[in-house]
């Protein structure tokens, strides 16, 4: 069980590296970069070089991202450029409340799925059985969009 565990987490490992190395080159091959789009109308050529300049824009990309992961490895997330401030302050109250929902969409996930999954196994191919995978698999494949605008709708307005 320890092995399947390790190998999960090192394959876990592994897709995260691979995401973010196609994010970053993902973002690396769009037209324009962050001074364009932060200077905006004044992003005339001086003004540019100034400010690929001061944010290391104007480094190679092997370089910027062994900086980049090397400062998100550390906690450090930079400054954000448009409230100059540091991103870790701007974030930090909204992932306390994250993890607040996190935990207790996983307090109650977790023993209704547990539950349900025993009465499953216990009545395998009843009619139980289809009807709560079914939902499952619906519930699994439904947008978000389309399922918080259904429970908005439930809880805000009907409720």
């Amino acid at each position: 069980m320890l092995k399947l565990c390790l190998h999960r987490v090192a394959w876990g490992v592994i897709t995260l590296v691979a995401v973010i190395v196609i994010t970053f080159c993902g973002v690396e091959a769009l037209p324009g970069d962050a001074c364009t789009a932060y200077l905006g109308r004044q992003a005339n050529p001086p003004a540019l070089e100034k400010c690929r300049a001061e944010f290391g824009l104007n480094r190679p990309f092997a370089a910027r991202f062994i900086a980049w992961s090397a400062d998100i490895a550390g906690g450090d997330f930079g400054v954000s450029i448009k409230r100059n401030k540091p991103v870790i302050e701007i974030i930090g109250p909204r992932l306390r409340n994250t993890m607040l929902l996190a935990v207790s969409a996983a307090a109650l996930g977790f023993p209704i799925a547990i539950f349900l999954g025993v009465v499953v196994g216990l009545r395998r191919d009843s009619l139980l059985d289809g009807a709560l995978s079914s939902a499952a698999m619906v519930a699994m494949t439904v947008p978000e969009f389309v399922s918080a605008t259904a429970l908005i709708l439930v809880f805000s307005i009907w409720l």
